[in-house]
């Protein structure tokens, strides 16, 4: 690490945050402990400030991180020097918040940020956030669930990418109406049904798109519930995962931590297996004795129900009868059934394997580099699917996103059994199929459009129309917001209504790791603008007027991640938005 001769303005209170952060046993990274820093390169970005490219390795048994960095330096005597907002940025990795800055610092320009955003945007597909599961359509598109996105996005052949669902909105509307113009909840679980209606788990809802785009609801009422019970499906709680459908067109669902739910034609729910908490296999009843946790379903040609078992993870096989058999052990990220009826499985260990009457047979490794640029350099070649769709035609596609620590790229692929695989092309921008100004749920009056932004830091910068100060109220309001953003019960990096538009590009691009940003978080600080260490950025980005009138609420690490964040509201119009995230 760089020594306190070579830090603009070190002093005590630097070094004790620097040793803090070394020694912080919940950091997700421990890149600042017996790392080793190489310096790639460093060329000038401004007068008197430069951008300096660095790695720190951390190898901790047969583990390695490789920490890469974009941050600033400065001339000092010669020879450029780490700034101290880098070194914030450095003790601000490990779940420490950085102090303020000593006097006369320099407040450098441009903002340094984890992983930089040209390279983050360069192995990025430009219209996926966060795809999971996948189907495939006879026409030879590709449904893609993008949970980042609250949204099912369609790729065609060719890369154009449109919206199937969902406004970008979270929420639940539009039963009855056009599935583009409907607000989801959640997206899970996809299944597609013999006559090309796509069923979808939403929330607490089971919900449909037809072949003419008309999303309905097909069970739930809004309410979580953990028992399938008898009656109308429409009437039940649910907290559906799985879905899938049966060869006569019966639904099968998993509900809550025990069971899976069928669903028939006429639209009446019942049990079709539960299980108990005991480690015993019955065989022969839907009351087997199974610690059961069904998370993926898929039917096999035989008409036996294929299931991923989240804890413990296995895989199992039920038949029409109730019989279960456990095919292995493994963790699924997603079911699919193929031509002929086989049931493949995408592994979160880097693998397709396929479930047959006996057991799991491995059909491709996707740990061996199969795709150039795919898997992280010095720790895994590979990556892992998180999605899998077979289509008609044989052709099998997966999908990839950097959130899931095997892959450094988020992308859709099209892939041979015998390993051979391409990227497919998107040509659509992000900003096509994000609302619009002015779309439904993002009025012009609190989402004008975007201003260029001053320079490199910020891809653009919000509209300076409808803004107001912060009054008590409005602190709170942004306080209790910035206590909710990345915990368990809501995902900001999926919710643009707690965002500015000119900020959605840049944030799903800068801060791709963000799916770890789990659990409540605690604020520590909040303060105007222009007494925070980024401020000076912010404002040759995007003017002094900008800062001015924003408030700044740093937040803490969270039980599940080390982050901190340096959050940027506006207050337009009484509603409180971020519009920029530092760490």
């Amino acid at each position: 690490m760089p020594s306190a001769a070579t830090v603009q303005g070190f002093d005590a209170a630097m070094a004790h945050a620097l040793q803090v952060a070394s020694d912080n046993e919940r950091a997700d990274y421990a890149g600042l402990l017996g790392g080793v820093l190489r310096v790639s390169s460093v060329g000038l970005a401004a007068p008197g400030v430069a951008d300096a490219h660095f790695t720190i390795t951390n190898g901790q048994g047969t583990y390695k991180e490789r920490l890469q960095f974009v941050g600033t330096a400065v001339p000092i005597d010669g020879t450029w020097r780490v700034s101290w907002v880098t070194m914030c940025m450095l003790v601000e990795e490990e779940g420490v918040v950085c102090p303020s800055p000593p006097a006369g610092a320099h407040a450098t320009v441009p903002l340094p940020y984890s992983v930089t955003a040209r390279r983050e945007l360069a192995a990025q597909a430009p219209d996926l956030l966060r795809p999971q599961d996948l189907v495939a359509l006879p026409d030879g598109s590709l449904l893609v669930a993008d949970t980042n996105r609250d949204q099912i996005l369609k790729w065609s052949p060719g890369g154009h990418v449109s919206v199937f669902a969902g406004t970008g909105q979270v929420g639940y509307s539009g039963d009855g109406g056009p599935a583009v113009d409907a607000e989801l909840e959640s997206v899970g679980g996809m299944a597609l049904g013999r006559n090309g209606t796509l069923y979808f788990t939403d929330g607490n809802r089971l919900r449909a798109v037809s072949p003419a785009g008309t999303v309905t609801a097909i069970a739930g009422n809004g309410k979580p519930g953990s028992n399938c019970g008898k009656g109308d499906a429409l009437d039940r709680g649910l907290s559906p995962g799985g879905v899938a459908v049966s060869p006569d067109g019966s639904l099968y669902v998993t509900d809550g931590t025990h069971e899976i739910c069928q669903i028939s034609p006429a639209g009446t729910i019942s049990t079709f297996f539960k299980g108990s908490g005991a480690r015993t296999y019955t065989v022969g009843t839907p009351e087997g004795r199974v610690a059961f946790l069904p998370a993926r379903l898929a039917f096999a040609g035989s008409g036996d129900l294929v299931v991923f078992n989240l804890s413990p993870p296995e895989i199992l096989s039920i038949s029409p009868s109730g019989e279960l058999t456990l095919l292995g052990t493994g963790y699924a990220t997603q079911l699919t059934t193929a031509p002929g009826g086989k049931v493949l499985l995408a592994s979160r260990y880097g693998t397709v394997q396929e479930a047959t009457k006996t057991g799991l047979t491995t059909l491709i490794d996707l740990n061996p580099p199969r795709i150039a640029g795919f898997g992280v350099p010095g720790q895994r070649p590979g990556f892992q699917a998180d999605g899998i769709a077979a289509a008609p035609s044989g052709a099998l596609y997966l999908d990839t996103d950097n959130t899931n620590g095997w892959s450094d790229v988020t992308a859709l692929v099209r892939m041979g059994l015998g390993g051979k695989g391409e990227v497919l092309p998107i040509k659509t921008p992000l900003l096509a199929t994000l609302p619009a100004v002015g779309a439904q749920g993002f009025p012009a009056s609190v989402y004008p459009p975007a201003l260029p932004s001053r320079g490199s830091d910020l891809p653009a910068c919000p509209g300076t129309s409808g803004l107001k100060a912060f009054g008590p109220v409005a602190v709170e309001k942004a306080l209790a917001e910035a206590r909710e953003l990345n915990s368990t019960r809501r995902s900001f990096y999926g919710d643009l209504r707690f965002t500015d538009r000119a900020w959605w590009p840049s944030l799903f691009g800068e801060w791709a790791w963000s799916g770890y940003e789990r659990g409540p978080h605690a604020v520590d600080s909040h303060s105007l603008a222009s007494h925070d260490i980024f401020s000076a950025a912010v404002a040759q980005a995007c003017g002094k007027q900008l800062v001015r009138d924003s408030l700044v609420v740093v937040v803490g690490p969270s039980s599940y991640s080390s982050q901190v964040s340096h959050l940027y509201f506006l207050d337009r119009r009484g509603q409180p938005l971020v519009y920029f995230q530092a760490s």
